[in-house]
């Protein structure tokens, strides 16, 4: 799927793998209240409407199609087992709690590992982006993204790879949407300066 990732009105922006496409609110909570209640059928339209998120999310952070496929399992087992105890309290509860869930897993799979290892095996190969008028590859983007901060790279990471919405970060997060904004810019800024070298 063809992404972008350039500059406009002199500031470094990028175009979302993932497009939302949102689920009616509605749908969602329905969905949601019904794989609580343990209906199969309601559990596997959640696993397939967000599987390929959170596949991504875990490949690109842990650089192994294996080791993320194993993380996203764990992540939809772990979701399975807390979905009765999960409150919805905004508009997008369900989705922070999924990538909240996710990010932990995967933070505690590097943490195990010791460092995030750099491999060919990467989600976004076939990937062409659009970058200071130019066209790069998904694995530069991913070598670009090595080149800020962990926290910058998780923002970028959520908000332009995965298009989650800027509450939706914080919540994952849990930061401010001021703090996430400012990380954002800030990432933005050093992956043009570093891109441009």
């Amino acid at each position: 799927m063809p992404t972008k990732f350039g500059m406009t009105e002199g500031r470094t922006r990028l175009r979302a793998l993932y497009p939302s496409e949102p689920a009616e609110a509605a749908d969602l909570t329905g969905l949601v209240r019904r794989a609580a209640a343990k209906e199969p059928d309601a559990f596997e339209a959640i696993y397939r409407m967000f599987y390929d998120k959170v596949h991504t999310y875990a490949a690109v952070r842990l650089r192994s199609r294996d080791d993320a496929a194993d993380a996203t399992q764990e992540c939809f087992l772990a979701v399975w087992r807390g979905l009765p105890r999960f409150e919805y309290r905004h508009q997008h509860a369900f989705e922070a709690w999924l990538f909240r869930i996710a990010r932990n897993i995967v933070i505690d799979r590097i943490r195990r590992r010791g460092r995030e290892i750099p491999t060919e095996e990467l989600p976004l190969g076939e990937v062409v982006i659009e970058f200071e008028n130019g066209v790069i590859g998904g694995r530069e983007v991913i070598d670009l993204l090595d080149r800020v901060s962990v926290d910058q790279r998780e923002v970028l990471i959520l908000r332009f790879v995965l298009d989650l919405p800027l509450a939706q970060v914080a919540a994952i997060t849990g930061k401010s949407e001021k703090a996430v904004s400012a990380l954002q810019l800030r990432g933005l800024e050093r992956l043009r300066k570093v891109a441009i070298r």
